[in-house]
C-alpha cells in the first residue's frame, strides 16, 4: 500500500535527496527540477529565512503577484513498503491579495516559471496512478488544514502525469 508523507525538516529533506535522484534517474525524468538540487539551491537563494521578506524583494520578480512570502519548504514523498516511488518538492507561499486583509495560503512546486520554466512530480511509472492519487490525497489534506489552493502551473504538455491528474 502506498503512503505519502510529508518531510518537513531540512535533515530529513537532506537525508532523502539520494534516493530521490536514484527515482528520477530511474524514471528517466528529463527536467532539472525532478532531480531535486534545483529547487533546493532555489529555495536556499530565495526564502527569507523567517526575516519576513516579500518574495519580490527576494527574487526580483514576483510571480504570485506584490506581497507573498515563501514559508515553507516540504518535499511530498510515496512509499510503498518503504521504496520510494514517488517525489515532490513543494512551497507554502503566504499571498496578501489586494483589498484584502487575510493573506491566501498557497502550495506549489518548489521554483518559479521564470527561472524553472517546467516541474512535475517524480513518479515510478509503473505506480503512477497510486502514486498520483496518493500524493493528491495529501494535498488535499493540507488545504482542509488552513491551505488556500494548490498551484501545479507549469507541467510540461508531454507529462504522463497529466493524464493522471
Amino acid at each position: 500500500m502506498i503512503t505519502a508523507e510529508l518531510l518537513t525538516e531540512q535533515g530529513d529533506i537532506e537525508g532523502i535527496i539520494p534516493e530521490c535522484i536514484d527515482l528520477a534517474k530511474a524514471s528517466e525524468a528529463s527536467l532539472p527540477f525532478q532531480y531535486m538540487h534545483m529547487p533546493l539551491a532555489w529555495w536556499d537563494s530565495f526564502n527569507n529565512n523567517g526575516a519576513g521578506f516579500l518574495f519580490g524583494q527576494k527574487r526580483g520578480k514576483n510571480f504570485l503577484g506584490g506581497q507573498s512570502r515563501l514559508e515553507e519548504l516540504f518535499v511530498l514523498i510515496a512509499r510503498d513498503d518503504g521504496y520510494l516511488c514517488g517525489a515532490v518538492p513543494l512551497v507554502r507561499y503566504a499571498l496578501k491579495v489586494p483589498k484584502s486583509h487575510d493573506e491566501l495560503r498557497i502550495i506549489a512546486f518548489a521554483g518559479d516559471f521564470l527561472l524553472l520554466p517546467f516541474q512535475d512530480f517524480v513518479v515510478e511509472p509503473s505506480r503512477r496512478q497510486e502514486v498520483i492519487s496518493s500524493f493528491l490525497e495529501r494535498i488535499a489534506q493540507l488545504l482542509k488544514a488552513g491551505c488556500s489552493f494548490f498551484w501545479a502551473g507549469h507541467l510540461p504538455e508531454e507529462s504522463p502525469n497529466l493524464a493522471v491528474l
